[in-house]
């Protein structure tokens, strides 16, 4: 438990300030875990690599695909990665609780940022111990809102995508 807990804290800490700035070339600064080609798109935060290994993108989570816009999130990343060579790279635990790996997303050609694009694009949210959970009030993915889901607090006005709404983060 508490090395999940410490996953989780790691990634939102790893993921939130880089969606803040925008500036992917802060990733520059991250541990690589070497390099790798996309091979499947499983869900739209996790892939298959070469070596047969699957990755979960660190600091976002996709709706399921049986959940709304589930299918359309993994259509995207796989748009964007499917048969591209990708740079792992990260700041915390390279595995996650079921032996997945864990990173940041580069791609190879282009050097552009997996995640950042996600969110930009509204196809992920930031992943929070406190919304994964569903103890904030909030659940991650509701039935009943279009992707990408609200949490119980409004986003203030004004404020930008990827913002703190109330207890949870909103890409919306």
């Amino acid at each position: 438990m508490i090395r999940a807990l410490a996953v989780v804290f790691a990634a939102f800490c790893l993921t939130a300030p880089l969606a803040a700035c925008g500036d992917a070339a802060r990733l520059d600064a991250l541990a690589s875990q070497g390099k790798a080609r996309v091979v499947e798109v499983v869900t739209g935060d996790m892939v298959r690599l070469s070596d047969g290994e699957d990755l979960k993108l660190a600091g976002v989570t996709a709706p399921k695909l049986d959940e709304p816009y589930g299918e359309a999130s993994r259509e995207r990343l796989a748009t964007m990665v499917l048969g591209q060579d990708v740079e792992l790279l990260s700041a915390g635990a390279a595995r996650d609780p079921f032996g997945r790996k864990v990173a940041q997303l580069r791609l190879a050609k282009g050097r552009r940022w997996v995640q950042g694009r996600m969110l930009r694009e509204g196809a992920v949210r930031v992943r929070t111990g406190c919304c994964a959970r569903g103890r904030c009030g909030c659940a991650p993915f509701p039935k009943a809102a279009p992707w990408p889901g609200r949490c119980s607090a409004a986003r203030p006005r004004g404020a930008t995508p990827g913002a703190v709404s109330g207890p949870c983060l909103d890409t919306a």
